[in-house]
């Protein structure tokens, strides 16, 4: 199978890159921070667009400490497809039936 990855966007210049395999079964991954490197939880199941938040690792606050630094992650595939990866999509989309999106969009 090819490589795929999940961009970690927001936490330094050009983000941060783990394997799609972080998305869906969850890690910890080293991502870049203004501070220097720091241990990010990804979730299992974690979507793109969902938005982790990293303590006191944002900005420097007028008062004193640091705000938190809000990291979104992107799903990024390859430009060349994978066979095997569509093969596997495809036993599951036929196996497994949940609905992203609501009945109205159903054909």
């Amino acid at each position: 199978m090819a490589t795929y990855d999940v961009a970690v966007i927001g936490a330094g210049p050009g983000g941060y890159v783990a394997a799609l395999r972080a998305a869906v079964l969850g890690a910890k991954v080293r991502t870049p921070t203004l501070s220097g490197m720091v241990a990010l939880t990804v979730p299992a199941n974690a979507s793109a667009g969902r938005t982790l938040r990293v303590k006191g690792k944002g900005l420097a606050r007028a008062g004193g400490g640091h705000g938190d630094l809000l990291v979104s992650l992107r799903i990024v595939l390859p430009e060349s497809g994978d066979g095997e990866l569509a093969a596997l999509m495809e036993s599951w989309r036929d196996r497994e039936r949940y609905r992203v999106r609501g009945p109205e969009y159903e054909r």
